[in-house]
């Protein structure tokens, strides 16, 4: 039986983060009116989702990105590895 997630609290910072979709949602703002060039340009990312998230596509960027496989155990260890060194802040 799958688990519906509704949201993911943080202990350290206190925060609180949606889930849409089971995606969970870690940016507070609409991106294209945030402050900040990175952000609004990263919309752009989602219009292309259906481009090269495709069986032809999705190996290419991955391996551009750096990820050293295109199957998830090996995402999933690239993830892990992340989050080891990100502090929540």
């Amino acid at each position: 039986m799958a688990v519906s997630v509704r949201a993911l609290h943080c202990d350290v910072c206190g925060r609180t983060y949606p889930v849409r979709n089971n995606i969970p949602d870690f940016i507070f703002e609409e991106l294209q009116h945030s402050a900040s060039p990175a952000l609004r340009q990263s919309s752009m990312f989602d219009r292309l989702a259906p481009i090269y998230e495709t069986n032809l596509w999705y190996p290419v960027v991955m391996k551009l990105l750096g990820v050293k496989g295109t199957r998830l155990p090996a995402l999933l260890t690239m993830v892990e590895e992340m989050m080891g060194t990100i502090s929540c802040k």
